[in-house]
């Protein structure tokens, strides 16, 4: 079968233990239509196991939704949350560390399953910056 579109990228994408795992993304498709492409993705930074209180809000119409949640691990580009509600990929957010009260634009490049507390999400944090988390070896 051949395909209209083969590219290559890099983004966030967690494996299924939270370690890091690298590879890169592939995306292929038989159309040009960006929904319908599958794709394989690399994981941009390392990510620590970390349990840090967050609040996420996004807009939906003319509302601003806010939800709190809790991150599984974190890395300087991004984090694993989970929070109770689920969001679409490319979902643009605010997410702000509760634990050092700053906040950051964010986009939602990752779903997981859904656990009993919320949904798994994973985000590709925007221009981080180098102490968001409270880490210092990030």
């Amino acid at each position: 079968m051949p395909f209209a579109n083969v590219g290559l990228r890099t983004h966030c994408s967690l494996g299924r233990s939270q370690e890091a795992v690298w590879f890169k993304e592939f995306a292929i498709s038989s159309s040009d239509d960006p929904s319908k492409r599958k794709s394989w993705q690399m994981r941009s930074s390392q990510r620590v196991n970390s349990r840090v209180a967050v609040v996420i809000e996004w807009t939906a119409g003319e509302q601003t939704v806010r939800h709190q949640g809790h991150t599984l691990n974190v890395g300087r580009s991004g984090c694993l949350l989970v929070i109770p509600h689920d969001l679409a990929i490319e979902q643009r957010v605010r997410l702000t560390n509760l634990v050092s009260n700053q906040s950051i634009d964010a986009v939602v490049v990752w779903k997981g399953e859904e656990r009993p507390e919320g949904y798994e999400l994973g985000l590709r944090l925007a221009n981080p910056e180098r102490d968001f988390w409270g880490l210092e070896y990030f």
